[in-house]
């Protein structure tokens, strides 16, 4: 029985080894993605004119055109709360929050910018503060839960931009201008197929194979708002740099640990099916 009992670790063990994800795989999945934040106008003036559906549809259109491997979050301005937090690769959870939305109330929007800020915060604090962010907001109206109006939604985007996050910010039906100058880009449409033509040009990935020219200034920058996010990333992120700097070999370097690290995995498998061959056979033996 015991014999058995070895054997069957000897063979389930290799199997868990090799199904294991790589966690470098993953970490890199997550600094070059994108999170979107979609905020959608869902008060009660956007029951006229089919406005909700218009936007609804030309959104359920635009996630669909989105590559795999980003991550969505999605709220409503009358849902006081997330109505779908970040999901890695949630097209379609994303577009399901879109359908279970409908409009009502008014339009509390400076609370939920605060709401979509707070939730980029512990994304980057739980995940990794290089990660890109850009945050959809559609509105057809005016600010009408917060004090300050229009001037809260405008203080509350340059917040959002302020911890780099950029910010789309779409006037829906004539309404929303105050937005302009204020998000990091600005567009108005009027109905579907302008909506459309603008979700189109949101969120254009970088090509991750261009090469980006950091300065001192800029890295120690990045340094600083990581270590206020998670001071272990900032470790983290200087043995990267040192190990793909191609100044001291290091781009050669990153490779090599990819391969040693592939290599490696084989090697234990080598080893246990030998191990397992041996032990067989062992047991053959003494049959005999």
């Amino acid at each position: 029985m015991k014999k058995l009992s070895i054997l069957a670790a000897l063979i389930v063990f290799p199997i868990l080894v090799c199904g294991q994800e790589n966690p470098l795989d993953e970490e890199f999945a997550s600094q070059t993605g994108t999170a979107y934040t979609i905020i959608l106008d869902d008060s009660g003036s956007m029951q006229a004119n089919n406005k909700f559906t218009q936007a609804r549809n030309a959104f359920l259109e635009w996630v669909e055109t989105i590559p795999d491997g980003n991550t969505w979050a999605f709220f409503a301005l009358n849902n006081t709360g997330i109505s779908l937090p970040f999901t890695k690769n949630g097209k379609e959870k994303a577009k399901n929050a879109l359908l279970s939305a409908s409009p009502r109330g008014g339009t509390p929007i400076v609370r939920t910018l605060a709401l979509a800020l707070n939730n980029i915060r512990k994304r980057r604090n739980a995940i990794t503060p290089y990660e890109r962010h850009v945050v959809v907001i559609l509105t057809d109206g005016h600010e009408t839960a917060h004090p300050m109006r229009n001037r809260g939604v405008q203080k509350a985007l340059q917040e959002l931009r302020a911890e780099n996050v950029e910010v789309y910010g779409i006037g829906f039906h004539g309404e929303g201008d105050y937005m302009d100058g204020h998000a990091t880009h600005y567009f108005m449409a009027n109905d579907k197929e302008q909506l459309s033509k603008g979700l189109a040009t949101v969120g254009a990935e970088v090509p991750i194979d261009v090469e980006f020219e950091i300065s001192e200034d800029e890295q120690k920058a990045m340094d600083q708002l990581a270590a206020k996010l998670n001071p272990a990333t900032v470790v983290k992120n200087k043995e990267t740099s040192a190990k793909s700097n191609p100044e001291n070999g290091g781009a050669a370097d990153a490779f090599d640990f990819e391969e040693e690290n592939e290599s490696g995995g084989t090697v234990v498998l080598m080893f246990c099916v030998l191990l397992l061959i041996f032990y067989f056979t062992r047991s053959l033996l003494k049959k005999k």
